[in-house]
């Protein structure tokens, strides 16, 4: 509640001065330099009050001192300092979350980092979703390899059975025996030569007997290399039923990796790719940050201390903004005595110093429940949302607000 005797000093002074309405000294906005005036709707000042919705008549029995501000409002500033290469706004601009209000010289190559790295991030996530679209064909390739090479395993082992039997058996020892037997005929044949070995060169009987030997030799030869063939045949025949096994091994061993999805290494590999070009992309984008201002939320521009060209150091407040989008009033010196009378959602009617003839009307919305000091009384803030109005409204304007 106000001071009897500081409600008498304000009656006097409203009654012998010429009123002046500055721009608010906000925390926001309490810096040195121009500030043009931003009205709170936006509207022209000759603009007459809208039709307030009723506030019942047992209202009254309280009044605060309470004061016009934002719904939120923000000091911004370059996180980096350097140069002003662009500025987008001006004061009373409105501008939406995310949009770039300012930027320094200098983000170009982060700019191109980070469009490498979305081209990065797109390739990867196309290669991922290839992957993911053809696992279904994958995994029926693989199954039609896998029972294919089930039935050349099923042939290798027919193949094979007919050397696991004892006409087989016998067949390769009786080669085995023929080319043994033989050894013995070359053995004779070279005794032969060495006993003619001393006849002149001409002579019938050493030409005779050296031939015998030559063809003993190539009887024996080629009774090896039958031997040799048939045994060879065998082994190759174990040879194709054990390359068969393992193709089957190793299908089966692909097929089961397949079961709930691509092949693990496979997805390894690119979502490395994802991550290293997300890495990258966040790198860039959080370089670019550090050069740029960028809007915290949807407002309007009400203050621009900078121009292109300028040299700012990093955190200097050069641009203030504030959501307009709803006026608060915030009580000053509403004491303890009157909490218990006031209740979330109960009206209210306001009256501002700078237009004592018009009454609006709002909603309280909200009630601290921490205690503050004002003059000496124990006072708690309370804040109340005003219902649409006309009224060419200043932030940080003075208003009664009747309980």
């Amino acid at each position: 509640m106000k001071k009897s005797v500081i409600i008498a000093l304000i009656s006097v002074l409203l009654l012998t001065a010429v009123v002046f309405v500055p721009v608010p000294e906000h925390p926001a906005m309490a810096q040195d330099g121009p500030t043009s005036v931003v009205y709170v709707n936006q509207t022209s000042p000759t603009a007459e009050p809208v039709n307030p919705i009723p506030v019942p008549a047992s209202s009254g029995n309280s009044v605060a001192e309470a004061n016009l501000w934002p719904k939120q409002d923000v000091s911004l500033g370059f996180p980096g300092g350097g140069v002003v290469a662009s500025v987008s706004v001006k004061e009373g601009s409105v501008v939406h979350q995310g949009d770039v209000l300012a930027e320094i010289k200098g983000s170009e190559v982060y700019k191109q980092q980070y469009a490498e790295a979305e081209l990065n991030l797109a390739a990867a996530r196309d290669e991922l979703k290839a992957l993911n679209d053809n696992y279904p064909i994958e995994k029926a390739e693989t199954l039609r390899k896998l029972v294919d090479a089930r039935k050349a395993l099923d042939d290798a082992n027919k193949d094979y059975a007919e050397y696991d039997t004892p006409a087989y058996r016998t067949r390769l020892d009786n080669a085995n025996k023929a080319y043994t037997d033989k050894w013995e005929a070359v053995e004779d044949a070279l005794d032969l030569v060495e006993k003619v070995s001393e006849l002149e060169s001409g002579s019938s009987r050493k030409q005779t007997v050296e031939d015998d030997y030559k063809k003993a030799l190539q009887d024996y030869e080629n009774l090896k290399r039958d031997y040799n063939l048939l045994l060879n045949d065998k082994e190759a025949a174990q040879a194709a039923i054990e390359a068969a096994e393992a193709d089957v091994a190793n299908l089966e061993r692909e097929l089961s990796e397949l079961e709930d999805g691509p092949k693990a290494e496979k997805l390894e590999v690119v979502n490395q790719k994802i991550a290293a070009a997300e890495a990258q992309k966040a790198a860039a984008e959080k370089n670019i940050e550090l050069l740029q201002i960028i809007a915290p939320f949807d407002g309007t521009i009400l203050r621009v201390d900078m121009t292109e060209g300028d040299l700012v150091q990093a955190g200097k407040i050069v641009i203030v903004m504030a959501d307009t989008s709803v006026q608060i009033l915030k009580t000053v010196d509403l004491s303890e005595t009157n909490m218990s009378k006031i209740q979330t959602g109960s009206r209210v009617r306001v009256v501002f110093d700078a237009y004592p003839n018009s009454e609006l009307y709002g909603t309280v919305t909200k009630i601290t429940n921490w205690s503050e000091k004002y003059l000496g009384d124990v006072v708690f803030p309370v804040e109340v949302t005003l219902d649409n109005n006309n009224l060419p409204l200043l932030w940080g304007m003075t208003a009664s607000v009747y309980f």
